[in-house]
């Protein structure tokens, strides 16, 4: 982001400062986001200087939680894989599908110390009792056997993956609700309540939108989020968008990225007329 377009933004946030709409004020909101961005920044150090093992990161959808991860360990020096990699570089991120057997050869190609296997957003592993299974032994801080039962054996690329091997690597799993849906007293629950027992969770803001808006202004401020939008774009918009954050079906980072390219798109008639229709939970009212 240029320095013309953070101004910009510092000066809508200082603007929205004091509008009694915010409660918390705005300015309460956004340090209480930097408090929390500087926190996670420090959850995430630990895990990659060895001081903690694993880490499960929640929170609502788009507040930079996975952008995050990523940047802080690039600014390290780590090195990002793919799953067909093998896990011979520092870190692999596996993004929404997963079975069981996928996650056993992940976890064997992270299984030793200094490799870190993030898992963002798998929702089908979230439910799947053997990949719960696995993920609960590999983060035993104790005795960390992954085993894996009642199947042949894998191999992949030619390298045989063992039915049984001892894990020593890391995971970060990030969620939006990563164990809030299980329900009491069955098998996934207990899966659930013991991988949490194993390692301590980070929630990314508490949900509301007031929250969030200050989270993304904030992000704004910091990062280079709309490299294609003037300022007074960047003005139009957010002032738009606070004005009416009440009425967004949802709110997120990717979301005022939807807004910022309806506003910056020439081709457009009437961006807010298309914005209300798309984003808004009514379009009966009037510009």
């Amino acid at each position: 982001m240029s320095k013309q377009q953070t101004q910009t933004l510092n000066s809508l946030t200082l603007a929205l400062q004091e509008d009694p709409v915010w409660s918390p004020s705005l300015q309460d909101a956004v340090s209480e986001v930097r408090n929390m961005r500087s926190d996670f920044a420090d959850y995430i150090n630990r895990i990659i200087r060895k001081r903690q093992r694993h880490g499960i990161v929640k929170g609502a959808p788009g507040t930079g939680k996975s952008y995050t991860i990523g940047r802080m360990l690039n600014e390290f020096g780590l090195k990002q894989g793919a799953a067909i990699d093998c896990g011979r570089y520092d870190y692999t991120i596996i993004k929404g599908s997963l079975t069981s057997a996928m996650l056993h050869a992940q976890l064997y190609f992270h299984r030793k110390p200094g490799k870190i296997l993030i898992l963002d957003d798998c929702r089908n592993a979230e439910h799947d009792i053997d990949c719960l299974t696995a993920l609960n032994s590999a983060m035993d801080t104790t005795n960390s056997i992954v085993t894996r039962e009642r199947m042949g054996q894998m191999s992949i690329n030619g390298m045989i993956i063992p039915n049984e091997f001892e894990f020593k690597g890391s995971i970060i799993i990030v969620s939006n609700l990563f164990g809030d849906n299980a329900r009491a007293g069955g098998i996934r629950a207990t899966r659930f309540s013991s991988i949490l027992s194993r390692t301590q969770a980070f929630t990314v803001g508490n949900g509301d939108r007031q929250s969030l808006m200050a989270q993304i202004l904030d992000l704004a401020d910091n990062e280079n989020l709309f490299p294609d939008a003037t300022p007074e774009q960047l003005h139009e918009v957010f002032s738009w968008a606070v004005a009416r954050l009440h009425k967004f079906r949802d709110i997120s980072i990717r979301h005022m990225l939807e807004l910022v390219d309806l506003r910056t798109d020439p081709e457009l008639k009437d961006w807010r007329r298309l914005g209300r229709r798309v984003m808004l939970q009514t379009t009966d009212e009037l510009e």
